[in-house]
């Protein structure tokens, strides 16, 4: 009777100890989950995420302009890349059109941290500039960002063709 008593004992103290190191894990579980997934200011770029930047200007108006575009992409490091890209090679302007430009433009640089800061505003900028309507047609000036993976996306239609912030973007960081 006396080891009857003591088995019973024993499942006590044995479930008891279990359910108390379940309800320890999931606290923890929990805990770990509220953290970011890393501290940098683009953070939600995952390691093997892509986010690119990209501005279709429309020089020749309906027929088209030159684009440019920064794909950005962070390593194990959590370092960030940034490729630039200026491409007017499906440019559809008239013949005549005349215009100096390069051709192709291509570059690939390490970011600095004040240059991933400038990232992250210009992001906040776009956003903000993307809430309310948009006037479709063929000669606007388009402003886009996104991720391979689709966790973001959005897009400015600039009809006045006076939105600056993309060009002082590249202007600091391309210099």
């Amino acid at each position: 009777m006396l080891n009857n008593h003591l088995n019973k004992v024993s499942i006590l103290l044995f479930l008891a100890i279990l359910f108390s190191s379940c309800n320890t894990q999931k606290q923890q579980l929990n805990l770990s989950l509220n953290k970011p997934f890393d501290e940098t200011p683009l953070s939600f770029l995952a390691q093997a995420d892509t986010l690119k930047l990209t501005a279709v200007f429309s020089e020749c108006g309906e027929f088209g302009g030159h684009k440019e575009e920064f794909t950005i992409h962070k390593n194990y490091k959590k370092e960030y890349f940034a490729k630039y890209t200026w491409d007017t090679i499906n440019l559809d302007c008239p013949l005549d059109f005349e215009d100096k430009r390069v051709f192709v433009k291509d570059t690939t640089f390490k970011m600095s941290n004040s240059q991933v800061m400038l990232v992250r505003k210009y992001l906040k900028k776009l956003f903000k500039g993307t809430i309310g309507p948009v006037y479709l047609d063929h000669a606007n000036n388009y402003y886009s960002v996104y991720t391979l993976s689709g966790s973001l996306s959005f897009r400015l239609v600039d009809h006045k063709k006076n939105w600056s912030e993309y060009k002082k973007l590249r202007n600091k960081l391309t210099q």
